[in-house]
């Protein structure tokens, strides 16, 4: 139990427990209002069923003679009101409070979403090529809610609650202790014989729901993601029946948390009931009338009323919080993760800082004796690999598929990280400190373009505000993709067309100019192409071709390619196979002296 408080204790900064320390404050108010509340009834139905009181009480006489009251009658109205004030001031008390303690639990839901979020987004691109993306989604928009929902708001009412019944308890111990000694046997020892019971089942059901959660996810973004060939090859039932077994398991351990916290509540009423009539019954039988105790029946009747609710409360926020403590475990695991490139872009990202300036691509970069294995891979996808790329060079990188090409360019992109050799930039090594200004200068368009469900111009423009948009650089990006003519010719609403998700009204070599739009739009010196024109007509794939080549004269290029035909004007090639460079030249020497490329040109024209 206590090494689950520090975990959740890590997750506020001391701002927030000192806020925490200030919303506990308010609670003990509360729960002592709370008492107060209980207390006052004794006095006034002392006073209802005996008005003789006011001159046997000291406290009400010194009340009764201090404000002259004319006669009992009146006083006994003003108690009924003063009474009255005080359960209204309760109430208003425990109203402000919890409107206090929500506020601050949702604001801490947005608050850890967020730097979740952030986390997640400043973590190294090798983090996302092990972690299924619907997993992530799942933490940051669900578990983070259940943690808010189920640990945050279900601990402090267990906080709250708790102060409560202890006052309360007290205050019937004072009144009457025998009373309320067999009270807190019977309901104290229905309570932890249930909780006792439950608490591991609980555990092993929020275990199984968290789990069952992560398939829900997984199953639909794959439906969603997949939806072209799930309907060709008629795989609907296959993926719905995958979902419908796991949201069946999550619903169902839903239920039997749910179901087991609200148990005792009936219990208890059936006991608050017989417990009362027992009383009554027995101060009958044993006073012949109960004209002289309804007092206490009624002070230990209005004590349930307030006690059940607290001690119903109690109970069910235990449960919750350990039905969900596998969420505590798996955020604070998340938060904990740690990765020094991380580390770096987001204190960067905080004091924004100007790290474009401390580099600068005036002559080559060199790749030196590069090295890279995936992580849980058995043998590097990139082996002591050297290369050159001169500045305003045009430079083809070809091979058979799985030859390391796709993975070199995310070396130099500085999305991977090799695990020896260097990356440099006019003789100096990328690091985590000048990554960020490598990145800033590089235009990238890749096999597969991410398309937002956006906009035209906020696609070509992509992450700017639009009143930041420089459209006449749109535009311009856009003649030289050879997408402009389309755009203004044939869509109604030009570059306010909107795209839809993932593009899906438009075709993949549309997709492709728009992405090379973008890429362009930044006005890069260095632009690299993964594949980029593989989606794309022979003409459409010429001019644009013709279009790049008038552009090195300003630019560096680098082009992967698949068909021959764009690379075949490069200054220089470099030819992969197994993760290694095995040849360089131009197009022209390579197709002349080397026979494997020979062979490659020739099937890949």
């Amino acid at each position: 139990m206590y090494g689950d408080f520090k975990k959740l204790l890590s997750l506020f900064n001391r701002k927030e427990r000192l806020q925490i320390a200030g919303i506990m404050f308010l609670v003990f108010i509360m729960a002592l209002s709370q008492t107060i509340g209980v207390v006052s009834v004794l006095p006034f139905m002392d006073l209802l069923m005996n008005p003789e009181m006011v001159q046997e009480n000291e406290i009400m006489n010194w009340v009764y003679t201090t404000f002259a009251f004319e006669d009992t009658m009146s006083f006994l109205y003003f108690a009924g009101i003063a009474m009255f004030l005080i359960i209204l001031i309760t109430n208003a008390i425990s109203i402000f409070t919890v409107w206090v303690k929500n506020k601050f639990i949702w604001r801490k839901s947005h608050k850890l979403a967020m730097d979740l979020l952030s986390k997640y987004t400043y973590s190294p691109y090798t983090f996302f090529i092990q972690h299924n993306s619907s997993d992530l989604t799942k933490n940051v928009v669900q578990e983070v809610k259940q943690l808010s929902k189920y640990i945050l708001r279900y601990g402090a009412d267990l906080l709250t609650h708790s102060l409560i019944a202890v006052f309360i308890i007290v205050t019937m111990f004072i009144v009457n202790p025998i009373i309320s000694f067999f009270a807190l046997v019977v309901m104290g020892g229905l309570y932890g014989a249930i909780y006792l019971y439950v608490r591991m089942k609980l555990k092993i059901a929020g275990d199984k729901r968290l789990k069952a959660n992560e398939y829900r996810y997984k199953y639909v973004s794959e439906i969603f993601n997949g939806i072209k060939d799930v309907k060709i090859n008629d795989r609907e039932e296959y993926f719905l029946d995958k979902f419908r077994e796991n949201s069946l398991k999550e619903a169902d351990n839903r239920a039997y948390s749910k179901a087991v916290g609200r148990i005792p509540r009936y219990l208890l009423e059936v006991l608050v009931f017989g417990g009362i009539m027992i009383l009554t019954l027995y101060f009958m039988t044993m006073q012949g009338t109960i004209h002289d105790v309804i007092p206490i029946l009624s002070f230990f009747a209005f004590a349930a009323l307030r006690l059940r609710p607290s001690l119903d409360k109690v109970f069910r926020s235990a449960t919750k919080v350990r039905f969900n403590k596998s969420v505590l475990d798996l955020i604070h695991e998340e938060f904990n993760r740690e990765f020094e490139e991380q580390k770096h872009r987001m204190v960067r990202a905080v004091n924004s800082s100007d790290s474009e300036e401390s580099l600068m691509f005036e002559d080559k970069l060199e790749l030196d004796n590069i090295t890279f294995t995936y992580p849980r891979a058995d043998r590097p996808a990139i082996r002591g690999v050297n290369l050159e790329v001169d500045k305003y060079e045009s430079v083809g990188i070809v091979g058979e598929t799985g030859a390391g090409k796709t993975t070199l360019v995310d070396i130099i992109l500085g999305l991977l990280k090799p695990q020896s050799g260097d990356i440099k930039v006019d003789g100096l090594p990328l690091t985590g400190d000048n990554i960020e200004a490598w990145q800033s200068m590089i235009g990238y368009v890749p096999q597969e373009i991410f398309i937002t469900d956006d906009t035209i111009i906020n696609n070509i423009a992509f992450g700017v505000d639009e009143e930041d948009i420089d459209i006449e650089q749109v535009k311009k990006a856009a003649k030289i993709a050879s997408i402009h003519e389309f755009i203004e010719g044939e869509l109604e609403k030009s570059y306010k067309t909107v795209l839809g998700e993932r593009g899906v009204c438009f075709s993949g070599g549309q997709r492709q100019r728009i992405g090379l739009a973008r890429a362009l739009y930044f006005d890069p010196e260095v632009l690299v192409l993964d594949e980029a024109t593989n989606s794309l007509d022979n003409r459409t794939q010429q001019q644009i071709i013709q279009s790049l080549s008038e552009i090195t004269e300003i630019k560096t290029l680098i082009t992967i390619a698949h068909r021959f035909k764009t690379v075949e004007n490069c200054d220089r090639l470099y030819m992969m196979d197994k993760g290694r460079i095995v040849a360089e030249g131009s197009y022209e020497e390579l197709l002349q002296n080397n026979v494997a490329f020979r062979s490659l040109a020739k099937a890949n024209r």
